[in-house]
């Protein structure tokens, strides 16, 4: 007998276990998730994880469940996990195509605003960077999954290093890009946290001081301008 076909099956359980449900809720629609068009079509990964992304931005961790997913695509929920073999690896490789649509949302932005690209501002920055903090939360359970949010956090890091440096002009010690960055995975949770989330024009203005103050230059890496 399949595993997950009686009541309370693994099919039905959310994702996620003791993470924070509210982040990744809100109006604003993730960029990394595309509208469903309800053609019953699950052969595709890419409509699983627009599924998957669309139920972390409107409800959370906690609303997503194969059951929730398979309802998204018209499908039903033993017909998607026979698809992807089984939920454990379902699961695996919708947080790695969530990873992989997270990175390409951070390299336009840092393309287009320098480092500071790493620190979501705009509304829809934001709810991109809800949706892949709730989707990396579920690595803290997980081995296989939390080294796919490694391996994610470490391509975000060579990215910050190279926008770095490429505005100092130098080769910066790993000690400063790793404090940096971690200061930007810091006020990512901090904009996206329930409650009294930090506004994201003050967290360009922390992200700033914090970089001028440990790269320092005549010119602004943050992505904004000098006073």
């Amino acid at each position: 007998m399949r595993k997950g076909t009686r009541s309370g099956r693994a099919d039905d359980r959310p994702l996620a276990g003791p993470v924070d449900d509210a982040r990744g809720t809100g109006a604003h629609r993730a960029r990394m998730g595309h509208v469903m068009d309800g053609r019953g079509d699950m052969s595709d990964l890419g409509r699983a994880c627009d599924a998957a992304v669309h139920l972390l931005a409107t409800r959370g961790a906690g609303g997503l469940s194969v059951r929730a997913i398979a309802h998204e695509l018209n499908v039903t929920g033993p017909a998607l996990t026979h698809r992807w073999d089984n939920r454990a690896r379902l699961w695996g490789l919708l947080v790695s195509e969530i990873g992989d649509r997270w990175l390409r949302e951070v390299r336009r932005a840092v393309y287009d605003r320098g480092p500071a690209g790493l620190v979501p501002s705009t509304a829809e920055e934001v709810a991109d960077a809800c949706v892949w903090l709730t989707a990396s939360d579920l690595g803290r359970t997980d081995p296989v999954l939390s080294f796919r949010v490694a391996d994610v956090l470490e391509q975000e890091r060579a990215l910050l290093r190279r926008a770095l440096e490429e505005r100092a002009g130098r080769r910066l010690a790993d000690a400063v890009v790793d404090a940096l960055h971690a200061t930007a995975v810091g006020l990512r949770d901090r904009v996206c946290s329930v409650g009294q989330p930090f506004p994201g024009d003050q967290a360009l203005v922390a992200w700033h001081l914090a970089v001028e103050a440990l790269v320092p230059t005549g010119a602004s890496l943050g992505g904004q301008d000098s006073a």
